[in-house]
Order: C-alpha cells, then structure tokens, then sequence
C-alpha cells in the first residue's frame, strides 16, 4: 500500500519579494534624531501631517521626543530673550 500523496503547496507570501520585506522592516524600525527633530519642528509650528504624527506615535521613542521637546522651548525662550534685550535700551 503506498501513501497518499499529497498535492498541497505551502502559502506563498503575498507576493512580497525579499526586498519588499526588508523595506518594511527599515519603515518599522524606530526614528532617527533627525526625523524626530523635524517632527517637533513641524509640530511646534502647527504644519504635522497626520500620516507623520501617527508615524511618530507608532515607532517614536518617548526619550527622544522629550529630549527633543526640552531643547526646541529652551531655544525658543532663548530667542525670545535675546530678542527682547535687544529691543530695549
């Protein structure tokens, strides 16, 4: 008696080629300091868009955002000073 053979094929991924599944890995890997900066600086200024801001809440760091946030205000009060010392006499 001989076994029954069997014509099932495994599932092929869907129709990702390696290269693809690597691109995906970098695009879920976590933000650089420099995306996570211009991420503030388009924040602060209110011109974010939704797909970078739900990027950012799916792979930033809270850290980085913290630290990031912490420098842009302490420029910010920084500018304002030195701009308001050099207005007045």
């Amino acid at each position: 008696m001989t076994a029954p053979r069997n014509d099932y094929e495994s599932p092929k991924p869907c129709g990702l080629d390696p290269q693809a599944n690597g691109d995906l890995a970098k695009e879920e890997a976590s933000l650089t300091w420099a995306q996570t900066i211009l991420s503030g600086l388009s924040a602060a200024i209110g011109i974010q868009s939704a797909a970078t801001r739900d990027r950012d809440f799916a792979r930033g760091s809270l850290l980085q955002f913290v630290v990031v946030g912490v420098v842009l205000t302490g420029l910010f009060i920084g500018a304002l000073l030195l701009v308001v010392t050099s207005l007045l006499p």
